[in-house]
């Protein structure tokens, strides 16, 4: 059920009115987090120049509906005109400036999927980049490296019973190709 609350700055007595879905304490961290993170709202201004401690978190009401909680929330604020609420409530700080939002149709969704398995397919086609002076830089990073003790153990037990998959002719030709491709580079053939 919908909490409608409040954060008053014990310093100076300006106060914060909001509404959540889920804990009290929970909310409080979220904004407590997004203040750590450099947010820009008013209220995350605010907890970073005072300090999380200066702020008195309280419980006003709990709503049956989401509706209803903002509705209460928008009471709330014209009544109180609180310095830290960006909007006259009900909606949050990013409604402001997004306004509604319009219905997602198939079309759109069908668009929002291509696009997504694009990014996917770049993104983790190739997680390292395969160029001559990467492999060098990787290597060189690694070279002489030590692992801790029992590391080789650990692995070894992990790895224990692992079958490797039979590799299919197609497959074992292209290491083969690869594997004379290399050798032939190497001696500068």
């Amino acid at each position: 059920m919908p909490i409608l609350y409040e954060a008053v700055n014990v310093t100076n007595g300006c106060c914060y009115v909001g509404i959540t879905s889920v804990r009290l304490s929970l909310r409080k961290r979220q904004h407590e987090r997004d203040a750590e993170n450099g947010g820009t709202r008013v209220f995350s201004r605010a907890i970073r120049k005072y300090g999380a401690d200066a702020f008195a978190w309280r419980h006003v009401a709990t709503l049956p509906t989401m509706a209803e909680a903002r509705i209460a929330e928008r009471i709330q604020i014209a009544l109180r005109l609180p310095a830290y609420n960006m909007t006259m409530g009900g909606d949050g700080a990013g409604a402001a400036k997004r306004g509604p939002r319009p219905p997602v149709t198939t079309e759109t969704r069908a668009k929002l999927s291509v696009a997504a398995k694009r990014v996917n397919s770049i993104q983790y086609a190739q997680p390292f980049a395969q160029t001559p002076m990467a492999r060098a830089k990787r290597a060189a990073a690694h070279r002489g490296r030590r692992r801790s003790e029992g590391t080789g153990a650990r692995i070894s037990a992990a790895t224990k019973g692992l079958k490797k998959p039979p590799m299919s002719p197609e497959h074992r030709e292209k290491l083969r190709a690869a594997a004379l491709r290399q050798w032939a580079t190497r001696r500068g053939v």
